[in-house]
C-alpha cells in the first residue's frame, strides 16, 4: 500500500497508470514511515504517467527484517525515460534499506522473460497499475500480456535478487542447470504445491531417481531458506518430515551466529581462489560487535574476536569485517601501535556498506599498491594488482590510516 506513493514523493514523480498520487490513507503511512510531512498531492491523478504496473513478489531472506526480501518489478509505460525511473528506483530502495528491509528492482519492457512470467503469475501481488495475462486475447485498459509460458523452460533469465546466500544461490544454480539440460517442465509444478517452492520441484523430481548429495543439498537448502518463512513455514515442515530431515541437520538462519554461518557457507559454497569468506551479502545486522581489535598474527593481520580471516593487508581486515557485519556505527576500533586510525575510520566501513548498495564495484586503500576487493554478484575477492583506482567502474578509496610522516635529523655542518 505504501510503494506506490513513494514513486509520487517529491518534484521528480513517476507516476503510475491509473493510479492517483496518493491516498488519503497512504499519505498517513507514508508521515509514519518518513518521519516527517510526505511532499506530495493527495487523490490526484499524477501529471506524467510513467509506469503502467507496479508489480512486488516476496521471497524469503536469510538476513533481512523478517526474513523477507522484496523484488519490485516496474513495467514501464512505451518511450518512458528508463534513467528516470531508474532514479526513482534507487530512493524507494535506500528509503526500504534505511528500514532494515531487503528490496531489488527490476525494469523490464515488452515480452518477459519465461522465469519471469512464472513468479508473477504465481506470487506476484499487483501494487498499482495494470494487471498480467498470459493472453493478448485478454489484455484490456487495466491489463497488459506478459508473454507465454511454455510447457518445457527454455530461458534461464529470471528476476535476480541483490541478496546473495549460499543457499538461494545453489537452488539458482540447479535451476540454470536443469534449463539448460532440457529439463524444466512446468507441468511438473503441481498446482496444489505451495507456490514459492514449485518452482524447485523440476529439480527435485530430476534427482530423486537416485538419491544423492546433490538431491540432501537441494532439500537441505529449500529447508533453510523457506523454513521461517511466513508463507512456506508449515509446507517446509511437511517437507522436512517426508524427507526425513530433522531440524538440527537443516541450518537455522534465524539464529545463526557469524562463526556457524561462516562454517555453513564453507560447506554448502566453499570458497573460490582470493574470495573473502562471507556468509551473505548484504550481513545480518545481529553480528556487530562492541570492539574490533586488529592485531598481527604470524601469517597476517586478523581480528582478536574472530580468526576466521587473515590478510596481509590491515585495510582488507577491516573491509571483511565491515562487510561481514561485525562493524557498525557503535562498535569500537583498536589497532596497534604504528597503525592510526583516523578519526571518521568508523562512518567509511559503515557507509561503505551503502556505498556498494549504490553500485561501487571496486574498494582500494589509500596505497595504490595494496590491491583491491572487487565485487561480482554479491561475491567479494581480493585482487593483488596495483592502482585499482584507475580501472573502469564504480570505486570508492578506504582511506582508514593516518599518513606517518617521519622527519629527517640532517647534519647540515658544511652546507
Amino acid at each position: 500500500m505504501l510503494t506506490p506513493g513513494l514513486f509520487c514523493l517529491g518534484d521528480d514523480m513517476a507516476g503510475i497508470y491509473a493510479h492517483p498520487t496518493c491516498t488519503p490513507e497512504q499519505f498517513a503511512l507514508l508521515k509514519k514511515y518518513l518521519d516527517r510531512r510526505p511532499k506530495i498531492t493527495i487523490s490526484r491523478l499524477p501529471d506524467f504517467i510513467l509506469i503502467q504496473s507496479l508489480i512486488m513478489i516476496p521471497r524469503p531472506s536469510v538476513v533481512g527484517k523478517d526474513l523477507l526480501n522484496l523484488i519490485l518489478l516496474i513495467i514501464p509505460v512505451p518511450d518512458a525515460p528508463i534513467e528516470k525511473i531508474k532514479h526513482k528506483c534507487d530512493e524507494v530502495e535506500s528509503l526500504f534499506r534505511a528500514k532494515g528491509i531487503g528490496i531489488t528492482t527490476h525494469i523490464l519492457k515488452g515480452v518477459l522473460p519465461q522465469l519471469a512470467i512464472h513468479e508473477v503469475m504465481r506470487m506476484g501481488v499487483v501494487l498499482a497499475g495494470r494487471h498480467p495475462v498470459l493472453s493478448r486475447d485478454d489484455e484490456m485498459d487495466m491489463s497488459f500480456f506478459t508473454g507465454d509460458i511454455p510447457d518445457a523452460i527454455d530461458d534461464d533469465r529470471t528476476l535476480r535478487s541483490s541478496e546473495w546466500n549460499p543457499f538461494q544461490y545453489i537452488l539458482d544454480r540447479e535451476m540454470e542447470t536443469t534449463i539448460k539440460a532440457a529439463n524444466y517442465h512446468t507441468h511438473m509444478s503441481v498446482q496444489s504445491a505451495n507456490p514459492f517452492i514449485a518452482p524447485y520441484l523440476p529439480m527435485l523430481i530430476r534427482y530423486n531417481e537416485e538419491p544423492n548429495d546433490v538431491l540432501l543439498s537441494l532439500r537441505l537448502c529449500i529447508g533453510a531458506l523457506f523454513q521461517h518463512f511466513e508463507p512456506t513455514r508449515g509446507a517446509t515442515e511437511e517437507l522436512m518430515r517426508t524427507w526425513g530431515l530433522n531440524k538440527l541437520q537443516v541450518p537455522d538462519t534465524s539464529n545463526l551466529s557469524h562463526a556457524e554461518a561462516i562454517h555453513y557457507r564453507d560447506i554448502f559454497v566453499p570458497l573460490e581462489e582470493h574470495e573473502l569468506p562471507l556468509f551473505s551479502w548484504p550481513p545480518k545486522p545481529s553480528w556487530q560487535l562492541e570492539k574490533v581489535t586488529l592485531v598481527w598474527d604470524g601469517p597476517g593481520w586478523k581480528l582478536a574476536e574472530s580468526g576466521s580471516f587473515f590478510h596481509k593487508h590491515a585495510w582488507v581486515v577491516l573491509a571483511w569485517a565491515s562487510l561481514s557485519g561485525l562493524i557498525g556505527s557503535n562498535t569500537a576500533l583498536d589497532c596497534p601501535e604504528g597503525l592510526r586510525l583516523r578519526a571518521n575510520s568508523v562512518e567509511m566501513l559503515v557507509n561503505l556498506l551503502n556505498d556498494i548498495s549504490r553500485g561501487v564495484e571496486i574498494i582500494t586503500s589509500s596505497d595504490p599498491r595494496q590491491g583491491s576487493i572487487r565485487i561480482n554478484k554479491g561475491r567479494f575477492f581480493f585482487s593483488d594488482a596495483s592502482y585499482a583506482i584507475l580501472e573502469p567502474g564504480m570505486k570508492i578509496s578506504l582511506m582508514l590510516f593516518e599518513e606517518i610522516k617521519k622527519k629527517a635529523l640532517l647534519d647540515d655542518s658544511n652546507l
